[in-house]
């Protein structure tokens, strides 16, 4: 039997990850968990003050607009107050769903942020563990999948059709299921090429988090509301 008290260290055992890498990859973790605290705050916010909106959600882009084009990228502390606004403002806009599924089934949010986080941590070990650069070959994959999922977007504002809407919600699921991978491998390709912007590294993992929660929330509530049709017609 494998012992209980894994440690790190043992895990990356096997690995051709080496100490630089994995000391910029705890920096990214504990960057993503701050992140995602915020999101958190920023959602709790909105259910019961209300301020998400248009203008919160181009704040928003801008704020990750900024992250991503900050010339000077080793200003930490400035960067990290940054990416915490942004990740408020996403909180914000995720306000209304969650209002809305803890009104339908408060259990549901507990369920989905479960789940994601089982997700998030199996595709991460799977690509910490896989042989390097393994997995880049998604990025052609998941950029096709991209492009399919915006004209699919188009494609719902024009139709209520059920089966389309399925696609695209499923679609986004696994696709974002497979930027995890791609992602973290890229990050350790960044890393060991010169690139330490560990507050940019953690913003591509917020938003493959984030897209992978909502859609688990809303296929949940597609699931409760299907069961209560099914019960009043008993």
């Amino acid at each position: 039997m494998l012992s209980r008290n894994v440690k790190l260290e043992t895990l990356f055992a096997n690995t051709d990850i080496d100490d630089r890498v994995r000391t910029h990859l705890a920096k990214v973790y504990s960057t993503l968990g701050m992140a995602l605290g915020a999101a958190a705050i920023g959602a709790a916010v909105d259910m019961y003050v209300k301020l998400g909106g248009i203008l919160s959600s181009l704040a928003m882009v801008g704020l990750m607009i900024y992250l991503a084009l900050d010339q000077n990228k080793t200003e930490y502390p400035r960067r990290i107050a940054v990416l915490a606004g942004f990740g408020f403002l996403q909180g914000l806009s995720l306000g209304p769903l969650m209002s809305h599924t803890l009104h339908v089934d408060p259990s549901i949010v507990v369920t989905a942020f479960l789940a994601t986080t089982t997700i998030f941590a199996c595709f991460t070990v799977a690509a910490l563990m896989a042989k390097r650069r393994s997995y880049l070959y998604l990025g052609g994959i998941l950029s096709s999948a991209l492009s399919a999922l915006l004209l699919l977007s188009v494609v719902s504002m024009f139709t209520a059709n059920p089966f389309v809407r399925s696609v695209h919600l499923y679609l986004g699921l696994f696709m974002f299921c497979g930027y995890i991978l791609f992602d973290t491998q890229v990050i350790i390709e960044k890393v060991s090429a010169g690139d330490a912007d560990y507050v940019w590294h953690s913003v591509e993992l917020f938003v493959d988090f984030v897209a992978v929660f909502v859609r688990i929330v809303v296929i949940l509530l597609e699931f409760s509301d299907s069961k209560k049709k099914k019960d009043e017609r008993k």
